[in-house]
């Protein structure tokens, strides 16, 4: 499965390699999107986050783990709608663990470090402020190809063939 940004450029983003029936179911229940806080690439399972939502909703909550922090909060240190949604429900650190694949890599982060007891405004100076470029002020909104080169920590860049040949056999454990 790959992505190419709307740009004109000659970057491609590798997500996954998989047969092409399996790529093709994988890549449906995913999107792609930008962190407004950190303005990183983020990759999500909607339909997944989407059956979270629905189980949570049929269920009565006796407390909730991130109650004390409001929605603008939440939003700053880059949690989304969608994800803000779903976590609402979230009860404890055993259940934000368990949904943690499910959600977006940086906002599944922030919310492991809220659990955990750091405020907001310390998960804002470790995590969000310290992976958002210098230049965030040029970032335009949902920039694709700007947040594949701010999330270097988790993309390689390759300049051919044989780079990315030993980049997969890596992935898969061949060498």
């Amino acid at each position: 499965m790959t992505r190419a940004p709307d740009d004109g450029s000659e970057t491609y983003l590798l997500l996954k390699v998989l047969p092409h029936d399996a790529a093709a179911v994988w890549a449906a229940r995913r999107i792609f999107s930008v962190n407004a806080a950190t303005h990183r690439l983020e990759v999500r399972d909607v339909a997944a986050i989407e059956q979270l939502k629905s189980a949570q909703a049929a269920t009565t909550l006796p407390s909730r783990l991130f109650a004390r922090f409001s929605d603008r909060t939440l939003y700053e240190l880059g949690i989304d709608d969608q994800t803000l949604e779903a976590v609402r429900a979230v009860t404890d650190r055993a259940q934000l663990e368990a949904f943690g694949p499910l959600l977006p890599e940086d906002q599944f982060e922030v919310l492991q470090y809220l659990a955990e007891g750091f405020t907001a405004e310390e998960v804002f100076r470790d995590l969000v402020t310290a992976r958002r470029p210098a230049a965030s002020d040029a970032f335009a909104d949902g920039d694709l190809a700007s947040a594949i080169a701010n999330t270097r920590s988790r993309i390689t860049f390759v300049a051919g063939s044989a780079e990315l040949g030993s980049v997969v056999k890596v992935d898969q454990g061949l060498e």
